[in-house]
């Protein structure tokens, strides 16, 4: 095996072992489909909006944090394929130098540039999509081989698909057939597969199982062998909420995940190492629509879902507060969307787990996650919008046992990521007043040394007549499991590091072979 393949062959299993959820920036819920150049120079979707958002993602510290993707959503193609070679092309004004020339601008910055499809034969924009052919068809076959190789070619990372203009019908054979084109392209050309972002299950489940997302009407585990990611349910608007089929927001989203928690079980149900999380839509993080408490929600229960972090707000010229910023670099919180374990956060419905309705619609609720030490992740969230603290209009306490989500103890340290501080030693339980459209974030560690606990006035009494160890939506790791993981876990780490020594020794052994 030569070496270049060897580093192929390791850096693909780095990469699949490694994995986690995609973070980055994307065009779409802040600038749409906006082509008028003449107009609107700085906004519209061109290279010129993509070089100095990657400039601001180097600057802002973002590259740093992880947000390594920079995404074009829709419009970014030029209205008729290419003459000469049938592939799709970018639109020739807006982007003069050309996609690889960008894909290579924004590597320098750190960053891996990510483009938008459609599975149908055009995009929801109105652009030319891939036009999957559920069927063997030389023609249509050989037009998606040229365009999954014109994606190779430029550098594209990732590959958001949407399924406007396609039949649903077909979606379970076609969304396949391009991740086997995209596979294929990458392999000729010695180039990592782009991460594949699938809208699948959403269209699949509006249009053919009466707007159920459950199996065997959508091949959820189909789904999660194929895509990377995938959309479930309609784009996110700015806003915490939103009138039905108007958008939705992210309280909407949340009752959303509520509703649907085999989403959560297919996730935390996968094989070890498997790449595939449910995606929320973006992160909208900046913009005018979430308050400070608001996009603390949002950036919690995201960690909090393992799901894909991607902004759609400006970030130039200072426009993003120190405040919003703050919030979307927080370490903390980071690594509880990078866990390695991969969990999806479910919600804890045991009676031990005290939660209320709130008046208007709202509600509290506690989510929890196991991490790969053998701590838990805990969100504590008030969806209302109505009241302030007390029972007058609803019940903001929360409380929950330790038992009850998923930690292996009686005792423990209480951690709050977002004010980032030690809340002190508990015994048996925890609890907390959550204000209205907010969320308290915890991380929880067993405290085996056993030092003084709260008092009880300063927490309620716990049941634990129920004899429950563990919380019926999360699988408690105990502590030699949990100890494993971290060894895999370091071990690694020091795989990747020896990776990146090889891929620079090789880097300048190519440099010497062209001299």
């Amino acid at each position: 095996m030569s070496s270049m393949r060897l580093l192929i062959t390791i850096s693909a299993w780095v990469a699949t072992v490694l994995a986690g959820p995609m973070r980055g920036w994307m065009t779409w819920e802040r600038y749409t489909c906006e082509t008028d150049c003449t107009r609107f120079p700085e906004t519209c979707i061109s290279e010129r909006l993509i070089k100095t958002t990657a400039d601001a993602m180097e600057a802002g510290g973002f590259v740093e944090a992880g947000y390594t993707y920079i995404q074009i959503d829709d419009c970014w193609a030029a209205k008729e394929r290419d003459p000469k070679t049938g592939t799709i092309v970018p639109d020739p004004a807006r982007f003069p130098s050309g996609l690889k020339d960008l894909s290579q601008y924004v590597r320098s910055k750190g960053l891996k540039l990510g483009l938008y499809g459609d599975i149908g034969t055009h995009t929801c924009g109105g652009y030319p999509g891939f036009n999957v052919s559920a069927t063997t068809d030389p023609i249509a076959d050989g037009m998606l081989a040229a365009d999954a190789a014109a994606m190779a070619s430029w550098g594209i990372a990732s590959l958001k698909v949407d399924g406007c203009f396609a039949d649903t019908k077909m979606m379970n054979v076609t969304y396949p057939k391009l991740a086997s084109a995209l596979a294929a392209a990458a392999a000729k050309s010695g180039t990592p597969e782009p991460w594949y972002s699938c809208s699948w299950p959403d269209y699949v489940a509006d249009g053919e199982c009466d707007h159920k997302r459950t199996e065997p009407c959508v091949p959820l585990h189909a789904i999660a062998k194929t895509c990377d990611s995938a959309r479930l349910w309609m784009d996110i608007s700015d806003s915490w909420n939103q009138p039905v089929e108007n958008g939705a927001g992210v309280k909407n989203y949340i009752d959303f995940w509520r509703a649907n928690p085999q989403l959560a079980d297919l996730r935390n149900t996968l094989p070890a190492g498997t790449s595939y999380y449910n995606d929320p839509d973006q992160l909208l993080i900046g913009s005018p629509g979430l308050s400070r408490t608001e996009a603390e929600v949002q950036m919690g229960m995201w960690a909090l879902w393992s799901a894909p972090m991607i902004l759609s707000v400006e970030l130039r010229n200072g426009s993003i507060s120190e405040e919003m910023r703050s919030i979307l670099l927080n370490t903390e919180v980071l690594a509880v969307s990078d866990d390695p374990l991969g969990r999806q956060a479910t919600e804890c419905t045991s009676s031990n787990c005290h939660t209320a309705s709130v008046l208007y619609e709202g509600a509290t609720s506690i989510w929890n996650k196991t991490l790969h030490d053998g701590t838990v992740a805990i969100g504590l969230v008030n969806t209302g919008n109505f009241g302030n603290i007390g029972t007058a209009f609803g019940d903001f306490n929360i409380s929950f046992t330790a038992a009850a989500v998923g930690l292996p103890c009686d005792t423990f340290e209480v951690r709050d990521l977002f004010q980032r501080k030690d809340l002190g030693t508990y015994s048996g339980g925890f609890w907390a007043e959550v204000d209205e459209s907010s969320m308290r974030l915890l991380k929880l560690s067993c405290n085996h040394q056993a030092a003084p606990a709260k008092s009880r006035s300063q927490q309620p009494q716990f049941s634990t007549s129920s004899g429950l160890t563990r919380a019926p939506s999360e699988d408690v790791l105990d502590s030699e499991c949990a100890a494993s993981l971290a060894r895999v876990r370091a071990e690694l780490v020091e795989a990747k590091a020896a990776l990146d020594k090889t891929r620079a020794e090789l880097a300048v052994m190519q440099s010497r072979t062209r001299k």
